[in-house]
């Protein structure tokens, strides 16, 4: 729009038209433009003075920008910005005025969506609970976040610079009293593209020193350009307190290695005297009291004879026991050898063994198809051994001995096969079950049935140590199942 010095319209081009929503004619002065056209003061309700007009303000000789205007057009409300200036002749008298002006409706809305967009992101960044800063390429803050603000106990300084704000906020290398290391700030290493994590940082504020930990980052543009940096920290007291917790149980728990270290070096030294030392006195006496009733028969008086045979057996029983108990603790110290178990080839090879020794009349149980598992070979024989020789021990009672072993699908473990020992013995009462698995816990007397109650203790050790388990099911008069489980598709641990 050209203007002459009273005001009155020389030009307008077909975008002012358009904007204006009609044509411009001398008819039109300036005086009356802002009520014609329905010029207003963005937001407002107030018709645009006539002397702020940027195209008055040309005429009096001002360069003018304004982008505080609106104009209601039956269209709708335009916003508008608008720059005029004077035209001045030779002499620098003003001769014309010229207004340049546009519809900033999409710039606008642009801008509207920008903050909205902004709006949202600072509502993101605020809800995180760790603190976050942005630094611009200078490494100076341009925005932390509400989690950041409540940590530092401020918001940023504007124009802080990078080497001013370990000193500004109290950052300190942790246990020291050294202000932490500008260079080592992760917000200056990410301005170098570097990715950073650091632990090493303790903040000292009036309520106390809270211990940090910060991730810093990189910000590209679209154009693979640095255009910031970006710091996420948060508080580390109570993970501190747990490492300090974990670092003192690991202590104790060294204690207690080393104390059970003492304690099997002891049971070692236990192991070889009972070995050693108990066995020769034992077998003085087994000697001495065979002697006895070999040479001296014919002296001893019946009742003597009885004693000396009572002497004889006890001394017997005696080494069973003492081979029982080094057997049970070897188990403790003994490695597992993992490997592929034919599980009915070894029970067939433990029934031929006891057989051999069995009394006559005794009734050799049969050993069907078994899955294989994975274990100690060696120890797994002993458990079939103990499991097999009970089941013979405690029928043979019966006027038709039965031993039975089997297997069955675990539907609780699905990744373990379930193999059972099955008798149709004396049974035992099952509130005495939870002495079965101990050492010397028996739940017959001697006389009746023969043992050092060692066996099912081993048994029970060997199964546990395969990641397995094992368990009895029974009543009295009506026989007994020995069941026990082993995983066959992983290794022992």
């Amino acid at each position: 729009l050209v203007v002459d010095p009273a005001g009155i319209p020389q030009f307008a081009n077909q975008a002012a038209k358009q904007v204006l929503g009609r044509d411009i004619g001398p008819e039109m002065p300036v005086s009356r433009m802002a009520q014609l056209y329905q010029v207003y003061r963005a937001g407002t309700d107030e018709i645009y003075p006539v002397e702020a007009l940027p195209i008055s303000r040309a005429l009096r000789g001002e360069l003018v920008y304004d982008a505080g205007i609106e104009i209601h057009s039956p269209e709708g409300l335009v916003p508008v910005e608008a720059w005029a200036s004077p035209i001045r002749d030779a002499s620098g008298t003003i001769v014309l005025a010229l207004a340049a002006f546009g519809d900033i409706s999409k710039r606008l809305e642009s801008e509207r969506q920008v903050k909205e967009s902004e709006r949202r992101l600072q509502g993101i960044l605020d809800s995180i609970p760790l603190g976050i800063t942005v630094a611009n390429t200078d490494g100076i803050p341009t925005f932390v976040n509400a989690a950041g603000r409540k940590l530092l106990g401020r918001d940023i300084t504007p124009g802080m610079t990078p080497d001013r704000l370990s000193a500004s906020y109290g950052v300190y290398l942790a246990g020291t009293n050294q202000l932490y290391p500008s260079e080592q700030r992760g917000i200056l290493k990410a301005l170098k593209g570097e990715h950073s994590y650091a632990d090493n940082l303790e903040l000292r504020t009036p309520e106390g020193v809270v211990p940090l930990e910060i991730w810093s980052a990189p910000v590209y543009d679209g154009a693979g350009k640095l255009v910031m940096a970006i710091s996420a920290y948060g508080e580390i007291t109570d993970r501190r307190e747990n490492q300090k917790q974990i670092m003192a149980l690991g202590e104790r728990l060294q204690n207690q290695v080393n104390e059970l270290a003492a304690v099997n070096q002891e049971l070692e030294s236990f192991s070889y005297s009972v070995a050693h030392d108990l066995r020769a006195p034992l077998r003085a006496i087994t000697g001495f009291s065979g002697m006895l009733l070999e040479d001296y028969s014919g002296v001893l008086d019946g009742e003597g004879i009885r004693l000396t045979h009572v002497v004889r057996d006890n001394a017997l029983r005696m080494g069973e026991l003492i081979d029982d108990l080094l057997a049970y603790s070897r188990l403790g110290r003994q490695r597992l050898s993992p490997q592929a178990v034919d599980m009915a080839a070894l029970a067939r090879a433990v029934t031929d063994d006891i057989m051999q020794l069995a009394p006559e009349g005794s009734v050799r149980p049969g050993i069907p198809a078994l899955p294989p598992a994975r274990g100690d070979a060696t120890l797994l024989r002993q458990v079939w051994a103990n499991l097999i020789g009970n089941a013979l021990k405690y029928s043979r009672t019966q006027p038709v001995p039965k031993v039975e072993v089997g297997s069955l699908d675990s539907n609780t473990e699905p990744d373990q096969t379930i193999y059972f020992v099955k008798d149709n013995g004396v049974g035992f009462d099952m509130q005495y079950a939870d002495k079965l698995f101990g050492v010397f816990q028996r739940l017959h007397r001697q006389d009746e049935f023969e043992g050092t109650g060692v066996g099912l203790a081993i048994a029970h050790r060997v199964i546990t140590r395969h990641g397995g388990r094992i368990w009895a099911d029974s009543s009295v008069g009506h026989g007994a199942t020995f069941y026990f489980t082993l995983p066959f598709d992983r290794e022992p641990s």
